[in-house]
């Protein structure tokens, strides 16, 4: 993004008192507006991916005026321009911060000028590694001090727009201290959330494969009465709009002996 529009966004951010409960509900407050003032929609792509340190940004406190210095804003997470490689230490990016607070309204919004939702200049820092756009829906505990929101709706209904735009389920970025899928859940991290099993189980029928191991994290050990599996059979019958692939339906059928009435009714 030209140095210009984000001079603009911190001045936005200097003067705005807006009734938010967090910085991050501020800051995705004033990125909307020039959102909607962007004219091209390569503009609009900018600013919501535009890199952003989070470590700074967990730093401010959320009541009063949102006080943005831009220099510590946008410092060091960046792509070097010798090697190409992107320092992922602290990044986030507008786009991050909607999903991993469960703002389902300003995701789907942000989504709509995304050309590649697994593109690499999206990858965020999650728990020591890179985290793709389905990490950060499937732990929204992390990075830690966000604004953790536990609406299971919103959150299961941004799982179904990114799988809509291809995210990559079981996307692992090798050649870190950990190499773990979004599958993962915040087990890594010792941090796993209470709905973590209603988004594992929205993520599988995607296409997600819960027998991939990471570093850390060795699948999910799933039988036909498991909780996962379940839910996952729950929310194929409550949500008309999902389509199992074939190696989905494969996976769910291998348990039809338990399922057998079920199954049938859905014509798996």
């Amino acid at each position: 993004m030209p140095f210009a529009v984000g001079l603009l966004l911190c001045f936005a951010l200097s003067y705005s008192n807006v009734n938010a409960t967090s910085v991050y509900d501020k800051l995705l407050e004033q990125v909307d507006g020039q959102f909607d003032g962007a004219s091209t929609q390569a503009a609009k792509y900018k600013l919501v991916s535009k890199p952003m340190n989070d470590e700074y940004l967990r730093k401010l406190p959320d009541a009063g005026d949102l006080d943005i210095d831009c220099e510590q804003l946008y410092s060091g997470v960046s792509r070097d321009p010798l090697t190409g490689k992107w320092s992922y230490d602290n990044k986030t990016h507008p786009l991050a911060i909607a999903i991993s607070t469960a703002n389902r309204r300003l995701t789907e919004k942000f989504l709509g000028v995304v050309p590649d939702v697994n593109a690499e200049e999206l990858y965020v820092w999650g728990f020591r590694q890179p985290y793709n756009m389905a990490h950060l829906v499937l732990d929204p505990q992390f990075p830690p001090n966000k604004n953790s929101n536990s609406d299971l709706a919103a959150l299961l209904e941004i799982i179904d727009l990114l799988a809509k735009m291809g995210a990559n389920l079981n996307f692992i970025k090798t050649d870190c201290l950990y190499e773990n899928p979004p599958l993962s859940a915040g087990h890594p991290s010792g941090r796993q959330i209470s709905i973590a099993s209603d988004l594992q189980a929205r993520a599988i029928l995607y296409g997600a494969d819960p027998q991939l191991e990471g570093s850390s994290f060795h699948g999910l050990r799933l039988d036909a009465g498991s909780e996962i599996i379940r839910k996952a059979f729950s929310q194929l019958a409550d949500c008309n709009n999902i389509a199992p692939t074939p190696h989905v339906r494969e996976l769910l059928g291998a348990y039809k002996l338990i399922f057998l009435q079920r199954l049938d009714d859905l014509d798996i």
